[in-house]
Parts: structure tokens; C-alpha cells; sequence
């Protein structure tokens, strides 16, 4: 029986339920079945890079909100969890718990079909980032913020090629 695929690209309204019809059924078929092949990185994928790493996560949205705006499913999936880790992280930062828990559980959503690498971002690598910056701000307690700032700063790394 043939896939029922959804549009590649969303009406106005439509994105919160495409988004989630898309990332089932890229969790169910894997993102490869949806794709004509390696996908090359834009140049404006290396400036994200380099300005997660260096901190400047509302800059990295920025350029990745202007790739992801244009991009059909289910490339622009992998740009958008990559944003929003960014602004989780911004958040988190700026010692806001609600905003940046709630940035980085769409993150840990959005990268798990694209692990563990995707247009040459070490994704399962940020994955686990992700994943280890929510266990430090969930529980009842209030967040340990020096001990959350003093951790060292989640990077965006390459993956490594495959031999």
C-alpha cells in the first residue's frame, strides 16, 4: 500500500499539524525515504554553526528561520529543531525555565529522526546535549543556575565521516 505523504510545504495555519504528521511519519519510515539522496548544506547552515558555538543563539535563529521558512518537509524539520535548540539554550541562559524547557523538549522532538547526523551536524551528539540540559532544569526544585553556567557550553560539532 502507498505512503499517504503529506504536502511538502505548509498552508498558512497548517504548520503545527503538518509538523507533527511529518515528524510521524519520518520516525516511522525514516528520513531517507523522503529524500533524493545526500542533501547538501547551505552556506547559511556553516554561519548557524558557527553562531551557536559561539553563544549567539538568537543571531543562529535568525539565519536558521530563514532557511527553515523556505525549506519543504522534511528538511526544514531538521532546521527547526536546531533553532529551537538555540533558543532553548537562549533561554536558559537568560534563566528562564519554562521558556527554555519547553524550546529544548521540541528540540529532543524534532532531532531524534534526524540522528545520529544530518547535512553533516553531529545531531545525536546535540541530542544528548539536549537531553542532559532538560534533566538539569525539570524536578520540583528550583534550577542550580551557577551550577548550570559553569557547565561547558553545548556545541554543534561535524559528524564524523563514516569509513
Amino acid at each position: 500500500m502507498p505512503l499517504d505523504i503529506p504536502p511538502s510545504t505548509p498552508s498558512k495555519g497548517e504548520r503545527p499539524a503538518l509538523d507533527r504528521q511529518w515528524l510521524d511519519l519520518i520516525r516511522s519510515q525514516g528520513v531517507d525515504a523522503f529524500l533524493q539522496g545526500p542533501i547538501a548544506p547551505p552556506s547559511a547552515l556553516q554561519t548557524a554553526v558557527q553562531q551557536f558555538n559561539e553563544g549567539q543563539y538568537w543571531r543562529c535563529h535568525e539565519t536558521l528561520e530563514e532557511i527553515w521558512l523556505v525549506e519543504d518537509y522534511p528538511i526544514r524539520l531538521f532546521y527547526q529543531a536546531v533553532l529551537k535548540a538555540a533558543v532553548g539554550l537562549l533561554h536558559m541562559e537568560r534563566r528562564n525555565r519554562k521558556g527554555s524547557l519547553s524550546k529544548l523538549r521540541d528540540a529532543r522532538e524534532g532531532l531524534g529522526p534526524f540522528t545520529p547526523s544530518f547535512m553533516g551536524i553531529d545531531t545525536g551528539t546535540l541530542l544528548s546535549e539536549v537531553v542532559g540540559r532538560i534533566g538539569l532544569l525539570e524536578g520540583d526544585s528550583v534550577p542550580d543556575w551557577e551550577d548550570i553556567e559553569a557547565r561547558e557550553q553545548v556545541r554543534l560539532l561535524f559528524a564524523q565521516p563514516r569509513s
